[in-house]
């Protein structure tokens, strides 16, 4: 049987390391449908879109981690 390609890990089980949420954060603008200048109202998309479900409490943030060590392939954010 083959290595797979990818695991899922829950961010809370994750450091919350910087550099992964530098990465997630690069896949949050490059799908996003908006491109925003910085500023206030970037930052607030962000907030509503992303940064809310990463503080936790019934939210889940879901990160799909590349066989490559620290990479992030992708990620799934909901609430509960």
């Amino acid at each position: 049987m083959s290595e797979p390609m990818c695991r899922v890990v829950d961010w809370d089980a994750t450091s919350r390391d910087p550099a992964l949420v530098a990465q997630i954060d690069e896949i949050f603008w490059q799908t996003s449908a908006r491109t925003l200048a910085p500023g206030p109202e970037r930052d607030a998309f962000r907030e509503r879109w992303l940064g809310r479900y990463m503080r936790g409490g019934g939210d889940v943030v879901l990160l799909a981690m590349a066989a490559t060590p620290d990479t992030i392939a992708g990620y799934l954010v909901g609430a509960l």
